[in-house]
């Protein structure tokens, strides 16, 4: 037993590096149909250590699948019983990185400001900015930047324009002598969107042009050398930005988000990115327009999908 679920885990890696994301799920799920029948012979402490890691595998493989908020849900569920497993199992430093993943399900979820604030309330006596804290003590840079880099996208959202910035341009701070080109180009392209809409009638006007772009395309660029598709979340933001000053009209702006979409399924991105762009596209669709209401509580959730 001690000895299987390991391999197991090792499997699923393995075919998710594939890209064999049904085989993963069946593997994963038949780790914890092993791990409930020898729970018994296990300490309370080993059943949760093992739990939390296939909670937190599913997690992320339900997230990065999504196509559709039931799988959102679902993933949601698998974070909310990692955040259980991760205390059962004595690892608090763990639950404050784990809070972090949920909110971010939370805000993917969202409707409207308020739930965007429900996002934030404290689970297990942990809210997002206690996180960031609590990773600035420990300092734990990768995932203060992470912690940061959401509580910058919450505050978006919630009108909090100062304070997004602010959070957006800590988080490029701390990763820009790092080693990980991607995490410089998820903050770019963060503090991008944010700029944009905060200021989005002087971005109209031709003011922040020059800032925003170069932003988007760093970031852009920084996604394509690594062959990843994030590309295409960065070129999903530079179709909107160049929208919003009008370089391209309505229709083209649907077209060229429906082809990111395609692009990005055929590519092997179909999941939580692709299906994003789409509802983004039904946003647009049902608004006929793009307003700031619009960025702050859909758009925004691009930045989510890294």
């Amino acid at each position: 037993m001690m000895h299987i679920l390991p391999l197991l885990t090792i499997k699923s890696d393995l075919l998710q590096a594939r890209g064999k994301l049904k085989e993963v799920l069946r593997v994963l799920e038949e780790s914890e149909e092993l791990l409930e029948y020898y729970k018994d012979k296990l300490s309370e402490k080993k059943y949760y250590e093992i739990k939390s890691t296939i909670m937190g595998k599913l997690g992320k493989l339900m997230f990065a699948t999504a196509e559709s908020e039931n799988d959102l849900k679902r993933a949601q569920e698998y974070v909310k019983n990692l955040i259980i497993c991760t205390i059962k199992a004595d690892n608090r430093q763990g639950v404050t990185g784990v809070r972090v993943n949920l909110a971010t399900i939370q805000m993917m979820l969202a409707k409207n400001q308020d739930d965007f604030k429900k996002a934030n309330e404290k689970v297990e006596r942990i809210n997002l900015e206690d996180c960031v804290k609590i990773f600035e003590e420990a300092r734990d840079k990768r995932r203060e930047a992470f912690a940061k880099g959401n509580v910058a996208i919450y505050c978006l959202a919630l009108k909090n324009d100062k304070d997004a910035i602010k959070f957006a341009e800590d988080s490029i701070e701390i990763v820009k002598n790092g080693p990980s080109d991607y995490a410089k180009a998820e903050y770019e392209l963060t503090l991008a969107y944010i700029k944009m809409t905060s200021r989005l009638s002087d971005f109209k006007k031709g003011e922040l042009s020059d800032e925003v772009h170069e932003l988007i395309r760093d970031a852009y660029e920084k996604f394509e050398k690594r062959r990843v598709t994030s590309q295409f979340v960065a070129r999903a933001v530079e179709v909107v930005a160049k929208y919003l000053q009008n370089k391209i009209n309505y229709d083209e702006l649907l077209k060229e988000l429906d082809e990111l979409a395609k692009e990005l399924e055929i590519k092997g991105g179909a999941g939580i990115r692709s299906w994003t762009i789409k509802q983004t596209i039904d946003a647009i669709k049902k608004k006929g327009d793009i307003d700031e209401d619009l960025l702050r509580l859909e758009g925004v959730k691009l930045l989510l999908t890294f």
